[in-house]
């Protein structure tokens, strides 16, 4: 069983409740926007960590936004009770939603899972070559192509790497996060700080995709926020997962779309 099939189990939610595109969802994926090819390791978000949207642990309220009464606020949402708000926009995924989707809101990128075995741990240090080799020997890809399969292989093994070079990376928005991609954090198990790591990511993911009214949070403002309270806040777990929850009436953006991939059409680039 999946780690979202599980936490449709576990919650009871019926198959309209998931948020995964299971009920016949029509609506399309958030469009992603293009991402500076810069380097890895180098801040996406240009130091947002030390703005003065930081959250002190003593006034959680501060980031207080939304619509009617607050519902969908930061201070709803960081109460004492962490009941379900009952508005209507206050939505949010949950981790098991963005692992299994590429339909990421923008300028969020997973970049593409090993494809020798779909593998998105490690899925950073396949090289270009080794998705060369694959291609050649074992993917079947080429087999009717009449040019130079050498070079088209080098091409789209080229491509692939390119692609996950792009991949949004776990310390560019959390310092106290692991070494990896947004998208390998989401596949990586464990409680603790990897469960604080998840829904972290999950809450970004969130804040990009539902905006402020919906989610109670800019993407800058959960940044900083989490960073504020991480190894100081013994409830940032529990407030992580509350928010990272199916709530409303968001269902996953392509849902599937992370573990179907059709290898020769997605690599085969001109």
């Amino acid at each position: 069983m999946s780690e979202f099939e599980a936490e449709k189990t576990a919650t009871a939610k019926g198959p309209c409740d998931c948020g995964c595109g299971d009920c016949g969802d029509k609506a399309k994926p958030a469009l992603v926007e293009a991402q500076p090819n810069s380097d890895r390791r180098k801040l996406l978000f240009g130091g947002v960590v030390a703005t003065p949207a930081i959250v002190m642990l003593s006034s959680r309220s501060a980031l207080a936004t939304g619509s009617s009464g607050g519902q969908c606020t930061a201070s709803a949402h960081f109460s004492v009770n962490l009941s379900k708000p009952k508005a209507t926009w206050c939505k949010s995924l949950s981790p098991g939603c963005w692992k299994n989707t590429l339909a990421w809101p923008s300028p969020f990128k997973p970049g593409l899972p090993d494809p020798r075995n779909g593998n998105w741990l490690g899925h950073l240090n396949v090289t270009a070559y080794q998705v060369k080799q694959w291609i050649l020997d074992y993917s079947g890809c080429l087999k009717n192509y009449k040019g130079d399969k050498n070079q088209k292989a080098q091409t789209m093994g080229a491509y692939y790497e390119n692609v996950n070079n792009q991949a949004t990376l776990v310390k560019s928005y959390f310092p106290w996060g692991e070494d990896k991609s947004f998208m390998e954090a989401l596949h990586t198990g464990g409680g603790g700080n990897l469960s604080i790591q998840r829904h972290a990511i999950a809450g970004v993911l969130n804040a990009a995709q539902f905006a402020p009214t919906a989610f109670g949070y800019t993407v800058a403002e959960f940044v900083a926020m989490v960073n504020a309270r991480f190894g100081k806040d013994a409830q940032l777990q529990a407030d992580l997962e509350y928010l990272g929850n199916d709530r409303g009436t968001a269902s996953c953006p392509g849902a599937g779309s992370g573990q179907n991939i059709n290898w020769c059409s997605k690599l085969n680039v001109s």
